[in-house]
């Protein structure tokens, strides 16, 4: 029994080292693998597109919240979130209870305008308040708005509003359709800074969708895209090979022979994105740059 167990053991004990052995291999493979990764990229040619981008939500371009012009109670509702209403229909009945006079006169409330119910915030029993009290005071009932006119709501931070301006053209990209792009245009921005809930200060803006598309509904979430420039066929280079040295961009152009230190490049350089950079006089299609300066990656060597 004793050998039984022992022989056991040992069958265990080579194959953890069997596995132990092999998560090694795969461990110094990996590590070469990595220590073969090329330090340099390449000039290339192509496009460059510099664009503003901000993520917003849909909303209508008209929207009405509803307000009873009596305070009282609900004592009958007559419309459900996404009905569609005509200007004039009764959409709920107050019973007011302040006064004597007005005790006996139920007040309904009928649509302002034609539109969808996209919110109804009261149900039959609850108490409202006014809308005639002051301005901004009294009970929202139900809130309507025209679907087949939607924007989209955007919270711009004051750094970026200087690029936008009215009448741009933007592409907007929905979650709830990622395959299709809608086209739209910026028809407002707000003249005055706001602060958010970070205490950034941002603008309002709005970007509106003309075409009408009965898939849209508010608050889907939409992304903005906004061409601010862009160049056709340019040379162009990865921005991290592209180095400040006081007021002048350089580059290091790696030699055919590796023995030979990199050699330093002032450049002239143009439109960037947030990957490359435009190379108007300096470098040429296909040349090699280090990704880093000549004496920080020696450093690094010495480290």
């Amino acid at each position: 029994m004793k050998m039984k167990m022992s022989k056991k053991k040992i069958i265990w004990l080579v194959v953890g080292v069997l596995v132990l052995g092999g998560m090694g291999m795969a461990w110094k493979k990996y590590k070469s693998k990595q220590s073969k990764k090329e330090d340099w990229v390449q000039v290339t040619k192509g496009n460059l597109v510099v664009k503003f981008q901000e993520v917003g939500e849909l909303e209508p371009k008209v929207k009405i919240d509803v307000k009873s012009n009596v305070t009282g109670r609900i004592t009958k509702l007559v419309v459900e979130e996404g009905d569609e209403v005509k200007k004039g229909q009764l959409l709920a009945v107050v019973q007011p209870g302040q006064t004597a006079a007005e005790r006996y006169l139920p007040y309904e409330v009928r649509a302002p305008m034609a539109g969808t119910v996209i919110k109804r915030k009261v149900e039959v029993g609850d108490s409202v308040v006014s809308g005639l009290a002051e301005f901004g005071a009294g009970t929202v009932l139900i809130t309507i708005g025209d679907l087949s006119r939607m924007v989209v709501k955007l919270d711009v931070n004051e750094v970026d509003i200087p690029k936008l301006s009215l009448h741009q053209n933007a592409d907007i990209h929905l979650d709830a359709f990622p395959a299709e792009t809608f086209k739209g245009e910026i028809t407002f921005i707000g003249p005055l800074a706001e602060l958010n809930d970070q205490k950034i200060k941002i603008f309002r803006t709005k970007v509106e969708i003309p075409k009408a598309d009965p898939r849209l509904r508010p608050g889907m979430t939409a992304r903005i895209e906004v061409v601010l420039a862009q160049h056709a066929d340019v040379v162009k280079a990865p921005i991290e090979a592209i180095f400040e040295e006081g007021d002048k961009n350089v580059a290091y152009v790696v030699a055919d022979n590796p023995k030979l230190p990199p050699v330093k490049r002032f450049l002239k350089t143009g439109l960037k994105d947030e990957v490359d950079i435009e190379i108007l006089n300096g470098l040429k299609v296909g040349e090699k740059l280090s990704l880093s300066k000549p004496e920080e990656k020696k450093n690094a060597q010495s480290s």
